[in-house]
């Protein structure tokens, strides 16, 4: 019966494919992963399985990561000067998303307590989901909350950052020194990096893993040249796919009813990371583009991957997520005991 259900994620590829064509042709920023995403979130709520097994995920993120590493220049580490600043708007900015997020859920849709504060926590979601079973959330509420946060951030935020003026989607082909061996090199080495890091714990390890090394043998100039179109392509439909599946086995009732207060809070959490991201900005004289995707509260394989379709600096955002996840994994559970040991009447 699970081989049955693989084959049948396999035949819903075609479907995540036409949606990112349709986003192609419609200009949609970053269109392959967006077009494919909406596509599996309406199959996977129509019932159609669209779940990419674990090894296959993996294997993509590897891919990716190699891709992206390749687009760090020397440039890049030159702009790591202004991080520092950019880090302390960073930590602020995190605690005011979390904090607004808390009063909307908590004040405005009055819901419970312990539900408000992991549907408002921007990121980390298997913590989250982890943390609101164990304390008495309505874990159905967050979880439904966190995919829509993370639905809307990958359909809405190329569109956001296109507005600046900044970024655009790379050709996908091959650079002219680019040779096979290259690739090989590049793609092995990209793997042990990617598994190993997996292993160790390492938030988005396949892909941070892989970026890395692929970025230290291009600049180091083992190396040369990027993955052609009709790998990357792929790569992206398939991200989608993971992305949206996260809609799958929900109940459409459970969706339309959390439809309202999802937007709602999604736009509060993106309201509060855009007022940080343009304070950045201000103080290190980046992109406001590139500072945005930096704060954004979202995955960090799926923001890395965005900041490479709009030709954004990816070691910027990767370190700045990676911050932002680290953060979250340290605040969260602090806070969610000593939130458990007040009595209610206190907030």
């Amino acid at each position: 019966m699970r081989g049955f259900a693989d084959l049948k994620s396999i035949l819903a590829f075609p479907v995540c494919a036409a949606g990112g064509a349709v986003a192609w042709w419609a200009g949609v920023p970053a269109p392959w992963l967006a077009g494919a995403m909406v596509a599996a979130a309406a199959a996977g709520l129509a019932g159609l399985p669209v779940k990419v097994p674990k090894g296959p995920t993996t294997a993509i993120l590897i891919l990716l990561g190699v891709q992206i590493g390749a687009s760090v220049t020397w440039e890049t580490l030159h702009s790591m000067l202004a991080w520092p600043a950019t880090m302390a708007t960073l930590v602020l900015a995190v605690a005011a998303v979390i904090w607004a997020g808390y009063f909307f859920y908590r004040r405005v849709m009055g819901w419970d307590r312990a539900t408000s504060f992991y549907a408002a926590n921007p990121g980390a979601l298997a913590l989250n989901l982890l943390l609101a079973e164990k304390y008495g959330a309505r874990v159905e509420r967050v979880a439904i909350i966190q995919c829509m946060r993370l639905f809307f951030l990958v359909a809405g935020l190329p569109l956001l950052v296109s507005g600046f003026g900044d970024g655009g989607a790379p050709s996908g082909t091959l650079d002219s020194d680019t040779s096979v061996p290259d690739l090989i090199v590049a793609i092995l080495a990209g793997a042990v990096a990617g598994l190993g890091a997996e292993r160790v714990g390492l938030p988005g390890g396949a892909l941070l893993g892989a970026l890395i090394v692929s970025a230290a043998l291009h600049l180091g100039g083992v190396v040369h040249g990027i993955l052609p179109g009709w790998v990357v392509i792929p790569c992206f439909i398939v991200l989608g796919m993971v992305v949206g599946a996260r809609f799958q086995g929900l109940r459409p009732v459970e969706l339309a009813g959390l439809a309202m207060p999802g937007t709602l809070g999604f736009l509060v959490a993106v309201a509060v990371s855009s007022a940080g991201a343009v304070v950045a900005a201000l103080l290190s004289g980046l992109p406001v583009a590139l500072t945005l995707l930096a704060f954004a509260p979202g995955a960090i394989e799926v923001m890395l991957i965005l900041a490479f379709a709009l030709q954004l600096d990816p070691a910027f955002v990767a370190a700045h997520q990676v911050s932002r996840y680290l953060i979250l994994s340290i605040v969260i559970p602090i806070v969610a005991e000593w939130m458990n040991r007040r009595p209610v009447t206190d907030d």
